[in-house]
């Protein structure tokens, strides 16, 4: 089957300088086309990273294991699932399961900007100028949540993801 690809807008949360090791293997992956992009020239460009994630893949297998189909959904359609990182993603080390959601593409490309988020019972919460539209019966849903308890979201990772990311309190 051929790969899908889906292209989404996303708000930058931080940035880091990339490695030495991660340029490198990020050189070698886009077949030595990589060019710098010269600061100050006076233009406004817009910028798409392409970052080769480490483990992403794995990661996402594991949420599928543990929840099946998308967590606020009930989505199951595989080509349109997405391992989302609840604290954003830094580079492999927070890859566990309880740091992830499985959602479908276009809920993961809401909760990254902030328009969705879940509380600590596992609700899930919508920003207000979502709660009419097609999205608004989502709001005050629980989320479905792995057979396994040591798989459910991590209560502190919701938390910062709502202060943060979502810059919400409750």
């Amino acid at each position: 089957a051929a790969p899908h690809h889906i292209e989404m807008d996303k708000r930058v949360i931080g940035t880091r300088p990339l490695t030495q090791g991660e340029l490198a293997r990020l050189q070698r992956s886009l077949g030595g086309k990589l060019k710098a992009v010269e600061p100050n020239t006076g233009k406004q460009r817009l910028t798409r990273e392409v970052v080769a994630r480490q483990g992403q893949q794995a990661f996402r297998e594991r949420l599928i294991s543990a929840y099946g189909k998308c967590a606020v959904t009930g989505y199951v359609e595989r080509a349109a699932l997405q391992a989302a990182h609840i604290r954003p993603y830094d580079g492999g080390t927070n890859n566990q399961v309880a740091n992830g959601l499985l959602l479908r593409a276009d809920v993961h490309n809401l909760f990254d900007l902030g328009l969705l988020w879940v509380s600590d019972t596992y609700k899930v919460q919508l920003d207000p100028t979502l709660r009419q539209g097609e999205y608004g019966t989502l709001h005050g849903k629980r989320l479905r949540l792995p057979l396994a308890k040591s798989d459910w979201p991590s209560t502190g990772a919701l938390a910062a993801h709502r202060e943060q990311i979502a810059m919400r309190t409750t």
